[in-house]
């Protein structure tokens, strides 16, 4: 068999470099499925690209009816190699990685991915231009009509995914916005559709705040800027915990690592805390940070720093809270005496004394005696009055606390009815003000109802009035 040769001219074109081939729709398609929820990231891309052209002023308006999507802002606008290249092209860009955040190169192919084609018009210093993109074909210049007056950006989408414009409604962009760009509302005015007012700023009814300005020491020219708080209630799930923003947009919330005290709840944790230096260590995936070194010093730094401020809130919240039980307990002492003087079948005639013997305790109910007595002190002038025997001079109502999981809702210890804070239908019922009260003085009565049980034949229809008649005075006391 012979052996053939090839001349100079073939070896070369054997051994050429060649490009390499590339299914750009279905490249594409693959970028994009790295989104969670892509009518999502096509709003916060859409507004991150305004953002990285120093625009203050945004506008996003989704039709959900024609099926149509744009973004304008007073931008700085695109030249005509960042538009031709960069913004046209697959993973070129020319941003500065300290000084922007996002996928640099991927992120705006959100738009060709989300819709039938793009219509993008930019002004700048020195370029006027538009263009139309199809996912399919590429792109084209065109010579359309100009309506940009000053600098800035305008991308319209035509032929909206359906399942995409569903997603976009006025309500749900706003809550966009709020969620991944609160840090940065204040520096720049976001408009959603028609509303002539900017998005505001997302802000908690803080019961402690602390502000945060720290530096941190082994990095040069980097600080952790913003505020961590605890709220007066429990935050919705993607309000709690703090935020991590770099250059304005919400990266991660996070607690740090820190251990929250059993007295503090998690889900009343709060804050914002600004880290432009932590760019770099940006992950492609856009779900956290690597983990790199720039990452363990800043969550070492804040580590200390929250874990000092948790344990200062601790007890200033152990504090408020024994005053704040205190004003409780009071108050509801003298709603029960009040409503009892209606329900005198359940005067509090209960006691603790000691029986003949002198060794045994029980309990006794002296209703209708104490009745008597009570009348007679009444008619006495207040410099006569004393104070029956085996009793406090006090109304004859103790409340207190006790904490025993162990044990039922209300207990009756040494002349005091203690409310057990560690049963769970406690611990429910504190969540609201009103919850909380009714919950107690509904336990109270039950108490008393076994202490003194009705004396009829039929105890359970007894027990129903009684129960009526008592919380119909207790709604009369907020009527």
């Amino acid at each position: 068999m012979s052996k053939t040769s090839l001349s100079g001219d073939e070896k070369w074109r054997v051994r050429a470099w060649k490009p390499m081939p590339v299914n750009r729709p279905k490249l594409i398609k693959n970028i994009i499925e790295a989104y969670p929820n892509i009518a999502e990231a096509l709003v916060v891309e859409s507004l991150q690209n305004a953002i990285d052209s120093s625009a203050n002023k945004v506008r996003i308006v989704c039709d959900q009816d024609q099926k149509k999507f744009l973004i304008r802002d007073n931008g700085n606008g695109m030249t005509e190699k960042v538009f031709l290249q960069d913004y046209h092209g697959i993973a070129y860009s020319s941003k500065d990685h300290r000084k922007t955040i996002g996928f640099r190169g991927f992120g705006n192919k959100v738009y060709v991915a989300s819709g039938d084609h793009v219509v993008t018009e930019t002004k700048s210093e020195g370029f006027w231009g538009s263009s139309v993109w199809k996912l399919e074909k590429g792109f084209k210049l065109t010579d359309g009509p100009r309506t940009l007056k000053s600098h800035g950006t305008v991308v319209k989408i035509i032929g909206l995914m359906e399942e995409i414009a569903k997603q976009l409604s006025t309500t749900q962009m706003r809550s966009m916005v709020q969620r991944h760009y609160n840090a940065k509302l204040r520096a720049v005015q976001v408009y959603v559709n028609v509303e002539e007012y900017p998005v505001p700023q997302k802000k908690y009814r803080l019961a402690h705040r602390k502000k945060i300005d720290a530096p941190i020491h082994k990095i040069p020219k980097a600080r952790l800027v913003g505020y961590i708080g605890y709220t007066k209630k429990d935050l919705s799930g993607e309000d709690q915990r703090i935020c991590v923003a770099v250059h304005g947009k919400m990266i991660e919330r996070t607690l740090f690592g820190c251990l929250v005290p059993k007295n503090l709840r998690i889900e009343r944790i709060t804050g914002e805390i600004n880290a432009d230096f932590l760019a770099q260590s940006e992950t492609t995936h856009r779900h956290g940070f690597r983990q790199t070194r720039l990452r363990k010093i800043a969550w070492g730094e804040m580590r200390k720093v929250i874990n000092i401020w948790l344990s200062q809130i601790e007890r200033i919240e152990q504090e408020e809270l024994s005053r704040e039980e205190k004003r409780f307990l009071s108050k509801i002492t003298k709603t029960v005496w009040r409503i009892l003087k209606q329900v005198p079948e359940l005067d509090l005639g209960v006691g603790r004394v000691r029986s003949k013997s002198g060794s045994k305790v029980d309990f006794i109910a002296t209703k209708t005696k104490r009745l008597e007595e009570t009348i007679e002190q009444k008619e006495k002038p207040k410099k006569e009055r004393t104070p029956p025997r085996g009793s406090r001079s006090h109304r004859g109502l103790s409340l207190g606390f006790i904490d025993d999981p162990e044990e039922k809702e209300i207990v009756f210890q040494s002349r005091i009815f203690r409310i057990n804070r560690m049963h769970p239908a406690y611990i429910v019922a504190k969540r609201d003000k009103r919850t909380r009260e009714y919950h107690v003085v509904k336990c109270l009565l039950n108490k008393l109802i076994e202490l003194s049980p009705p004396q009829s034949e039929n105890i359970v229809q007894s027990i129903s009035e009684l129960q009526d008649r008592f919380f119909r005075s207790w709604a009369k006391e907020y009527m």
